[in-house]
């Protein structure tokens, strides 16, 4: 099935007179659907479990004041945008016990605006003139990854009121390419010379509506893990005789390694962690760690990397905790029986309530109220 929507707008700022419109918005989406899927049976192996997302974007903006609008002025200033999406993705099952997954992602553009920016002398700015051409751009990345569960059980003594604690852990590894198309031989970046007479880096498609593709190549080795704790006690209250406890509902693991990069290789070391205390209370927390030397000049506030791995540094912190209250809080989740309290019933709006001696309509009202607490470190 194929879902087609457009759109319109105009918005004004009333102090400087200049207005956003949009004429028109138009997207297209696909449903995903396997390439190969075959006709009768279960998908198996990479080439049918391929499944395409695609989609396709019009847009046309422009930003001009309430004199130009609809005249030839304005149209000389739009911009008009085409973007395609395609995204690919499958996976398998290796040895019973590992999951591996291929991806690709393809970004396709044209656009009617082009960018050139060049240094004024006169002005000491940088000039910015869009030119009225038909150009495109298309970028691509892909990756794979493997992973599998891994299960770790410690079972307890029958008198013991621990039952048992389960510890389930999903490692991942992964690959993720792509391109640099800041490179000369795509053409979708160049240079100017700019005050200083350096040459700066910039794409012809910069401020377009289109976006601009990637910059840099990208050889990076993914690794997460994601951890799952939880624990079963005894329990007289529970029907069961035993009660499950969520020590850590996910404490996950991440981090990157570019080895494409002429330096600092490795990315921030990235922990979240999830868990719930005493049933409602839901703790969420995550840490940033620097995992490169950070050296201060004395007196000086703002530090300096250095490529000395292993000397990890707090870049932030951060733990929220939040506490739901609603009417089952403290009334209890039984509903209160209003036809013991109040002999009268009738109608209102097609809605029955219950009356007091004095006719007031009575009736309990679903509430829910979250307190949050947030502490942050940076």
């Amino acid at each position: 099935p194929i879902t087609i929507t457009g759109t319109s707008s105009y918005s004004q700022n009333f102090s400087t007179g200049l207005g956003d419109l949009k004429l028109p918005v138009l997207n297209v989406a696909i449903n995903q659907f396997y390439l190969f899927k075959p006709a009768t049976g279960v998908r198996q192996g990479l080439l049918e479990n391929i499944t395409v997302n695609t989609g396709l974007n019009l847009n046309n903006y422009v930003q001009t004041n309430e004199g130009e609008l609809f005249t030839k002025a304005m149209f000389d200033k739009m911009q008009t945008g085409l973007k395609n999406n395609i995204g690919l993705g499958t996976n398998t099952t290796i040895a019973k016990y590992f999951t591996f997954s291929i991806n690709a992602n393809i970004d396709n553009a044209l656009t009617t605006k082009t960018l050139t920016r060049t240094y004024n002398p006169v002005t000491n700015l940088v000039d910015e003139i869009y030119n009225k051409e038909i150009a495109g751009f298309s970028s691509f990345s892909t990756g794979a990854s493997l992973q599998t569960v891994l299960y770790g059980q410690k079972n307890f003594k029958k008198d013991s009121k621990i039952v048992a604690i389960r510890h389930m852990m999903t490692p991942q590894i992964g690959f993720n390419y792509s391109p640099d198309f800041s490179a000369e031989n795509f053409g979708y970046y160049t240079k100017f010379s700019n005050s200083r007479g350096e040459l700066t880096q910039y794409s012809i498609f910069d401020n377009g509506i289109v976006g601009t593709p990637n910059s840099g190549l990208v050889q990076s080795l993914s690794i997460a893990i994601n951890n799952n704790l939880e624990m079963k006690v005894r329990s007289k209250k529970d029907s069961t005789g035993v009660k499950k406890i969520k020590i850590f509902e996910s404490l996950n693991f991440t981090t990157n390694y570019n080895f494409a990069a002429p330096q600092y290789k490795w990315s921030i070391f990235n922990f979240t962690g999830q868990t719930n205390l005493f049933d409602k209370l839901n703790l969420n927390t995550s840490l940033a760690l620097e995992p490169y030397q950070i050296i201060f000049a004395p007196g000086s506030d703002e530090g300096i990397r250095t490529e000395n791995f292993g000397r990890f540094s707090v870049q932030g912190f951060n733990a929220q905790l939040s506490y739901p209250l609603n009417n089952e809080t403290f009334n209890g989740k039984e509903k209160p029986d209003l036809s013991k309290k109040y002999n009268k019933k009738g109608e209102i709006r097609n809605e029955n309530y219950f009356f007091d001696d004095d006719n007031y309509a009575r009736f309990t009202q679903p509430w829910t109220l979250n307190i949050n607490a947030q502490g942050k470190k940076k």
